[in-house]
Order: structure tokens, then sequence, then C-alpha cells
């Protein structure tokens, strides 16, 4: 129906409508709009063209009341909107030639003024124009004085002629002629004032409901039409066809409309056959209801575009004919004022419209109208001609689809999820690569349903509207996508043939993440080159297995063996089980597997004290540690961002100001499992005026870090001072060291008592250094005790408790005659490197070449990495390997440290330090070298990295933290012990060593 722009015209037609019953969904022909989707009918001047050979008219349309599209704003938005063609209604034979026998010469062509102005601006537009001739003038109809009623056949000739010379007048102009609009009805159902909004050829008492003097009239009419232009595309005005079979008394057979245009015999006098689509939204269940689909009038055929589609097809089989359809007029009408959820719906609406109409093979569709509609709330745009939320989603899906082929339905997202893949040069697609296809899709229930595809097929996920679509989890192999009854946008690859692989069974089912565990995976479609992991969908967790072995066939079944690593440190519960092909097609176990843990345990803190006014940095050393650890000092829990998790034996806190009451706290770690451990009196926190000296166990040196028996040695303390007030005393702070027998208590040694020189400023260190000469060879506890004589008052002291007592493990070798320590010397990735020279590198894992003077047989070495946290302000040790057995010079291979829950590498500069023992004990100094890790896409995406952090650098004087090897060296002693002993070494250096 083609509606002027009457406002009471409207309310009068409500009436007419809910009166006669007709128009429960009378779908209103409006107008046309376009795209780009080609027709399959080429017509010629004498015979219609066949349907398989590609016209011109694009397949995204919308149509505007006479005069609208020449309204600058209206006509940029059918610009931005990406349409292809208008369906334009101003061509009226009544108003050209409102006198019979006039000649064409005075006809009042200056009534086509307005149509001239559309013309000028569709082409100005660059879109194709589909144009309704009708509107008969008086004298010709069956029902003179009527304003809407069917030609009389005497006047055929008359309207022949008035199409001829409009066709020719606008030959190269206009290609699509539509002869009348709605015409399967009947103007007696109608009040006279609406008559003329139909076509009016419908005739109840005819059992083909006037389709046959239709008929009779195209047979007429094609020739010379297709005379004037032999590119004319001859189009039967658009049908209503209210609903596949007519049982109301009364209103006639209007179904049977097209079957009388062929029972006439004009099969090969029209090119395209028109229909109509106008559902309604549902007021009680709002955008929940799929109108389209549960219209009662079509469900049975499936749905209301499809329906009719097959409807018309089917129609036409049965006289041999085959002709292209178009959807030119459609819309989902909103009763009343337009709340958000209805204009959601119609934009919901016009996306399953589309993908359904191009399933079935629809050749164009245009949606009433492109501008503000009077008609129940149809249009694009609101008043204001800003656009409506239907105007978006059919944006959106002119750019996601384009020009592209008739989808295929298919149902990989399961049965609820309606999907049309869409092939072909889409220009999403092609941005994407030539594999790629859009699926468009949506969920046929009420409530939001979760899909899953394999990651490395979706290329891009979006909105109804445009927007990128967050999946509702993803993993390295599966992406989680929720999707409702709003449709989205996927683009993705599709493997020419995906051999899916199918799991049913793991062995063990479980095991503790502190373990290497060894699985076998049997199923079918285990391909060579699978990839294994076990992933938390939930958590977003996803670990690939290693050593996956080569797929082993048993009777038509498929084994796989990996290999799960406690370095992992794998979060406690239940995993999926997933294998993946190499063409990315996975299979998937669900909650297959369990990771067992056992519970954390604590086995010290340090330091030991911290201040109450001060940011407290405390290091914590255990077991079992999970990723996702909390942890509680006292009676607080320190907030997550400031609890660091190293490894599983290693966490890091940072303890704000004020958080902590003085006093005595205890320490519990809690895993995510709820198994905790607490260290009693873990931490002490001292009040802001309290004076305390302390030191740690690990700045407690030796140089060198190993003495020999009678050879001259260094030993010292780093002594700290915590408190607001300056140290100032007559005589300097003592510390006082010794030594025992680790075996032996017995043995007993005095070194001797190193001083600190006052004044000790607040929060600064000194350090009390001796020079002695070891007397035996052995292990022992190397003991310092600060302030022994209490010449500072301190308040540990006046409390009964101290921290002055600082010791550790050390190694006397006896006398020997190499009591050199190797000097080290190395380079990265072949190249040469130190602290101020980085080595660049996209691998996450790099060679360390370890070169010794003079070279060593039978030496040890250890490789300690440091990164900087920034949210510590500092270097913090993160990984090291054991003391392992090496010659020089030696390749070490380094896979730099991945923070916990990462799959690479904390992007930026990281040093490794490594030390040499030589086979006599000697330990060397460390050598340092320094990587800058770029991870992929580095550089062109903007993200800043860590590469310009604080050097690891000490100034000269102070001791060095990061110069101490801090495990275990196998020692063989000179008694022949085997080297499988280990001793423990401290972390050391030289107080004059910068």
């Amino acid at each position: 129906m083609i509606l002027r722009p009457r406002p009471m015209a409207v309310l009068v037609l409500a009436l007419s409508i809910l009166l006669v019953g007709m128009l429960l969904a009378v779908e209103a022909t409006l107008a046309y709009r376009d795209t780009t989707v080609v027709l399959s009918s080429s017509p010629s001047p004498s015979v219609p063209s066949s349907q398989t050979e590609p016209g011109l008219l694009p397949f995204f349309g919308a149509e505007t009341n006479p005069g609208k599209i020449t309204d600058s704003v209206i006509l940029s938005r059918a610009q931005e909107l990406g349409i292809g063609w208008v369906r334009l209604n101003s061509v009226s034979w009544r108003d050209v030639q409102p006198d019979e026998g006039t000649p064409p010469d005075a006809w009042n062509w200056d009534r086509l003024q307005t149509f001239e102005q559309e013309l000028q601006a569709v082409e100005q537009a660059g879109l194709v124009p589909m144009v309704i001739a009708d509107d008969f003038p008086d004298w010709a109809t069956i029902h003179p004085g009527v304003p809407c009623a069917a030609l009389e056949t005497e006047y055929f000739d008359d309207y022949a002629r008035f199409l001829g010379e409009v066709v020719t007048r606008y030959r190269g102009r206009v290609s699509y002629w539509e002869l009348g609009n709605e015409v399967d009805v009947d103007p007696s159902l109608l009040d006279r004032d609406l008559q003329d909004l139909f076509g009016c050829w419908g005739d109840i008492s005819d059992p083909y409901y006037g389709g046959r003097h239709y008929g009779e009239m195209l047979k007429f009419v094609a020739p010379v039409i297709r005379s004037a232009n032999p590119d004319a595309h001859i189009i039967t005005g658009g049908l209503l066809l209210d609903r596949a079979s007519t049982n109301i008394p009364g209103r006639g057979t209007p179904e049977k409309f097209l079957e009388g245009v062929l029972e006439a015999g004009a099969a090969e006098s029209f090119d395209i056959v028109a229909f109509h689509s106008y559902p309604w939204y549902d007021w009680q269940r709002g955008r929940l209801t799929d109108s389209d689909l549960t219209d009662y009038r079509w469900e049975a055929l499936g749905g209301m575009t499809i329906g009719k589609a097959r409807f018309l097809r089917d129609t036409m089989a049965r006289y041999g004919a085959d002709k292209p359809l178009v959807l030119n007029e459609a819309s989902l009408l909103v009763w009343g004022s337009g709340t958000d959820d209805a204009l959601q719906a119609q934009a919901d609406h016009i996306v399953r419209v589309l993908a359904r109409a191009r399933s079935v093979n629809i050749q164009a569709y245009c949606w009433y109208t492109l501008h503000d509609s009077s008609w129940w709330l149809s249009g694009l745009l609101h008043s204001d001609r800003t656009p409506k939320p239907v105007y978006t989603a059919y944006q959106q899906f002119i750019a996601h689809i384009g020009a592209t082929t008739a989808p295929a339905a298919v149902t990989e997202y399961g049965e609820t999820i309606e999907t049309y893949r869409f092939a072909g040069e889409t220009e999403t697609a092609l941005e994407a690569g030539e594999t790629a296809v859009v699926d468009v899709l949506w969920s046929e229930e009420p409530e939001p349903v979760t899909i899953e595809l394999p990651t490395p097929w979706l290329l891009q996920a979006t909105t109804r509207d445009g927007a990128a679509l967050a999946p509702a989890a993803q993993t390295r192999t599966r992406t989680f996508l929720t999707v409702g009854v709003e449709p989205v946008y996927l683009v993705r690859t599709v493997p020419s043939s995906p051999l899916l692989p199918h799991p049913s069974e793991v062995a063990p089912p479980s095991g503790y993440n502190d373990q290497v565990i060894s699985l076998v995976i049997s199923g079918t479609n285990l391909l060579p080159g699978a990839a294994v992991f076990l992933e938390q969908p939930a958590s977003q967790r996803s670990y690939q297995l290693a050593e996956v072995s080569p797929v082993v066939d048993t009777n038509g079944a498929n084994q796989i063996q990996a290999r799960i690593s406690p370095d992992w440190r794998i979060p406690p519960g239940p995993y999926d089980l997933v294998v993946q092909n190499p063409d990315g097609a996975v299979g998937t176990l669900p909650s297959a597997f369990t990771v067992l843990a056992h519970p954390p345990s604590i086995y010290q803190v340090w330091p030991h004290q911290g201040r109450s006014d001060a940011l407290n940095t405390i290091a914590v050393q255990g077991a079992n540690f999970s990723d996702q650890a909390s942890v509680t000092i006292g009676p607080v829990t320190i907030p997550v961002t400031h609890t660091y998790v190293l490894s599983r034996t290693d966490l890091l806190l940072l303890v704000p100001p004020a958080l902590l009451p003085p006093g005595d706290h205890a320490l519990t770690v809690t895993n995510p499992d709820t198994t905790q451990a607490t260290l009693p009196n873990a931490l002490r926190i001292y009040g802001e005026d309290d004076v305390d000296l302390f030191g740690y166990s690990h700045e407690l040196w030796t140089d060198p870090v190993v003495p020999h028996t009678g050879l001259p040695a260094q030993m010292g303390l780093v002594v700290h001072h915590q408190g607001k007030t300056t140290i100032e005393t007559e005589t300097p702070v003592r510390v006082s060291f010794s030594l025992q027998g680790y075996d032996h208590p017995e043995q007993r040694m005095n070194p001797g008592v190193g001083e600190v020189e006052p004044p000790l400023a607040p929060g600064t260190t000194a350090t009390a250094a001796i020079s002695w000469t070891a007397e035996a060879s052995g292990r022992y506890t190397l003991c310092a005790s600060i302030n022994p004589d209490q010449v500072v008052e301190e308040v540990d002291a006046l409390l009964g408790m101290s921290n002055n007592e600082v010791c550790r493990d050390m190694v006397i070798l006896p006398p020997a005659s190499d009591q050199d320590a190797p000097v080290v010397n190395l380079s990265l990735n072949a190249e040469a490197t130190s602290p101020i020279t980085p080595v660049t590198t996209t691998e996450t894992t790099v060679m360390l070449q370890v070169r010794t003077s003079p070279p060593q047989d039978g030496a040890w070495y250890l490789v300690q990495e440091y990164a900087y946290l920034p949210v510590m302000s500092q270097w913090v040790p993160v990984r090291h390997s054991d003391w392992l057995t090496a010659t020089s010079p030696t390749n070490v291979s380094w896979t730099l440290w991945t923070a916990p829950g990462g799959d690479l590498p904390v992007a930026g500069k990281n040093y490794l330090q490594v030390w040499v023992a030589d086979a006599a004990g000697n330990i060397s100094r460390p050598a340092t070298a320094s990587v800058i890790y770029l991870p992929p896409g580095a550089g062109s995406d903007g993200e800043p990295y860590a590469y310009g952090s604080p050097e690891l650098l000490t100034p000269p004087g102070e001791p060095d933290p990061h110069t101490m090897p801090p495990l275990l060296l196998p020692y063989l002693l000179s008694s022949g012990e085997s080297p499988s002993h280990t001793v423990y070494l401290p972390l050391v250096v030289s107080a004059a060593e910068g």
C-alpha cells in the first residue's frame, strides 16, 4: 500500500481495519527500498528473460513517500545507509491524463514535476529507482466515481499508451516499472476515503479474485513497455497476500490473485513478482516474539517471509512459471507510541527478515519507509530525521553482508540458534581473508544461550549495531559467546572438511599440581599434530599440555599421551580436556580432569619487622601457594592489588602505612580451595617513634663466598636502623660475629667484632665488617649479634623481645692449591651483553653462552632472573635454576619468566645473573646479562612496556643484594663425600663491592 501523508486518513484507516477485520496484519504496502542484490531477470521486448540471467536491481532498498527523497538530509541518510534502490510512487496516470481522448502532447506532464525532482535526487545519490505507475483516471475504471477501481478492458490500450509514453520518456533513467500496488485488494472492503491507497484490482466475486482480469491487462501492456525500453523490467503490483488460505465469509480468495494472472496466460508478460510483509509487534511479549515466524496466518509455511515466498513459488510452479521474487514493502508495525522495546524489536526484525529473505533467494528487499512514517511507526528515521535503531541495524547488515550470494542455514551452534552463513565477497570477510564467512545468528529462545566455537576460527564478533561483542569467556581453544534474541555477526573461517576430534576418556582422572602428571587420552579423530589443553572457561584458564606423543591408532580409536608440568602452577579444580586438531577443530571432554593441590605451607617471612607509618615490602617463602592465594596479616586481609605471587613458593606483599597496628602479627596464606597455612608471630610492626636495629640473614656475607682455612677473608653484616630518631652514641654500635660447627656444635670460632660508626639516620643502613682467617674447615652456623652491649636503647629489648641475632649456614673449605674463583663472561643469543647493554628478542626462550676464565671442567653454574615490578618499584628475583654441572664454555637455554596466569613473559627489560663454582668450591662473582623482551605486536599498538625500567645497579660502597647466589651448592668435601651432598650457600658480597 502506498500511503500519502494524511494524518486523518491513518486514523480512519485504522478504524476501517478493525471494523472489517481485514488487517489484523494487513501488510500495508507502502514503499520500497534497495541495495545490492541482483535480480535474475533480463526482459526483452517480446518475451520475458530467463530468471537465471542477472539483472541490475540491488538487494537492499527503501521506500519514500512523494517528494521526501528530495530532502537533502533524507537523501544523505539513504547514502549513509548503504541501500542501492528506492521505491517511488509519484507517477499518476490520473494526474497526467485526467480527460479521455487527449493526445500525449496535451497531457499534464508538469504533474510529474515531483517525480522529476525525485529522479534527479536518486540519480545524484547513485540509487536505482523502482517506479509505480498507477492511479487510473475515473473515466477508465470499471466503477466510475470510485477513487480506486480496476480498468475496464476497453481502456487497456489507453493504459498501454500511457505506459509507453512514460517508459519512453524515462528510458535510460528508469528500468523497473511496477504496475500498481497491493492489487489483490477489493475496494469494497475499504471506506471510500481510503480506497486509493490500494491497487483495487481485487474482486471478491471472482474465484481468482480479479487476477485473470489483471493478467489480461499485463498481456496488453507488456509488449508496449518492452518496445519502448527493451531493458525494462515489468513488476507485478506488490501483493498484500494477507494469508495462504482465506476462510472468512465475505472476503473471497485473495490468495488466488497470482494464480488468476497465470490462468490468464500472462506468465510471459511480467518479469518479477512483488509481495509485501507486515507482521505486528507483540505488546505482551515484546521483542521476545519473532513476529515474522509466529504470525498465525503463515506459521505453518515457515513464517511470513519464507512462507509467502514458498506459496508464490508453488503457485508459479503449477503453471510452469519461475519468476524472481522481490519483497518490496516490509516493516514491523507498532500500535500506538513506540516504546524502546518496540524500536529494538524492529531492529531485531529487519536483520532476521533480511537473512531469511536472502536464504530463500528473494531478489530484493524494501523497508517502508526511509523517512519518518505515521504508518504504525514504520519509518527508519525519527521525525527529526535521526536514525532509529532499525536504521542502524539495517546499515550494519549491509556493511557486514554486502553483495554476497544466498546464505546457507546452519545448525552448528545448536537447534535453538537460528543461523545463516554468508560466503563470498562480503566486505567484512574480504578484510578477514578469502576463506572467511559471516554468520548471522540469534536465539529462538527468550533466555540468552551460550555458544562456543574454536578460538582460531573466530576472526571478529560484533553486535547487531556494529559494536565489538565481548566473549562471555575465552580460552586458547574455545570462545564462548552469549547470544539472545538480538542478532549478532561472527566473521570466522570454516575449514573445507573439518574432522572434529572426540576425546572419550583420560587417565588418570586427577593428579596433584606439584607433580609431573602423564596423561593418556583416548578417543577418535585425534589427528597427528593435535594439541591438548586443560581449560576452565569460567576462569578463562587454559594450559597446553607438553610432550604430546604421536597419535596411536588402535582399531579405529586413537590415543594421545601428554604431560602436565608442576611449573604451570595450575589451580586446583575440575578442568575440561580439549583436543585441538591442526585445522583448529576442537573436541571437549567436560570436567574430565581434576587438579588436586596440597595445602600451603609457610617456611619464613622476611623482613620479620616493619613500621606502622611506612610502606612495608614483605616476602613470604613456603610451598603450594596458588596464583590466586590471599594473605591475612593479623586481623587484616592484604588487598589483592598488593599481593604478588611470584611462584608456588614465593609471595611478595606490599603493606600500606597504617594498615597494621604495632605489635606481633600472625600471617596466613589461603588458597582458593580454602586450604591455608598460618605462621604465628610472623611479622612485628613497630610504631613510628620506636627505635630498632636489625639485620637479615641473606645480608650476612663472607668474601670470598666460600673461605679457605688459613687464608685471609672478610665477613660482615648490613645493619638496618628503623625509627624516626637519629642514633647518636659516643661509642660505635658493635656487631659480634661467631661460628659454631653445624655437625659438631663443640667446634666454635669467634672471628671478632665489627663496628658501625654513629650517627645512624632514620631508615638507613650501615655495614659492620671484619677481617679474619678461618681456622678449620667444615660446615658452620655463622651468627652476628647486633648491639650486644645495648649501647643503643631499642624498643624490642625493653619489651623483652629481640631481632638482633642474625644467623645462617656457611662452609669453610680446607686448604687447596686452587683458591681463585673463576671469572665469568656472558653473551646472549650470540651477542655481547652487560647490565647496560641489553639484547632485544621476540622469542620467549633465549640462549646464554657462559664462558669462564680460566676454562672450567666439572664446574657448576646457577642462573637467577630478575624482573622489575612497578607495583613495588623494585627489582625482584622471580626464578632461578638449581646448581647445574657444566663445562666452559657452555650454552644455557633459558625460558623467560611468565607471571602467574600469563601466557607470555613480562614485556620489557629483565636481568639474568650467572654464578659459576669450580671443582675446588670457589664461587665467582656474578656476571649479569640484560634482555628486552618484545611480545608479538609490540610497537604497533601503542602499549607501554617497562623497557626503560630502573637499572639493576648498586651505588659504590654499598652491598649489592643482587649479587648473591640463592641456593644450595653441591660440594665435594675433601673427605671424598658424594657430589650429591649439598650445603646451603648464602647470599653474600663484599662490603666494598659495588
